[in-house]
């Protein structure tokens, strides 16, 4: 079941637009893994009130994709993005959809761990 777990912090994120819509934002996520082929079997995403952060997660066959923003905390992001590699090795969609998010929400900072799970 083993696979890459990416985990992200972004910091003084400057495209506001996605911080700030949840509708922005499931949309560009959802082309980002759209373009990978991994496969999609659910989102949810919820807007802490008008122009706060919000949630998203993106259920996977392969396991899942999650944001949670802050706009109001310096535009703040935590992201996390976790591909399992049962049938095919997905280590480097996982690194395209996570690379993609973080262009999405442009940081002036970010700090990034790659976790191996077995």
């Amino acid at each position: 079941m083993g696979g890459l777990h990416i985990i992200s912090d972004l910091f003084g994120c400057k495209n506001k637009v996605f911080m700030c819509d949840k509708d922005a934002m499931e949309t560009r996520i959802v082309e980002l893994v759209n373009r990978t082929g991994l496969t999609i079997v659910g989102t949810y995403f919820h807007q802490f009130g008008g122009g706060n952060g919000v949630t998203g997660v993106v259920v996977l066959a392969e396991s899942h994709i999650s944001v949670h923003t802050w706009p109001e905390k310096d535009g703040f992001v935590n992201m996390d993005v976790f591909v399992c590699n049962v049938v095919n090795d997905n280590t480097k969609k996982a690194k395209a959809i996570n690379e993609g998010i973080k262009k999405m929400f442009a940081p002036k900072k970010s700090e990034t761990q790659n976790v191996i799970r077995s």
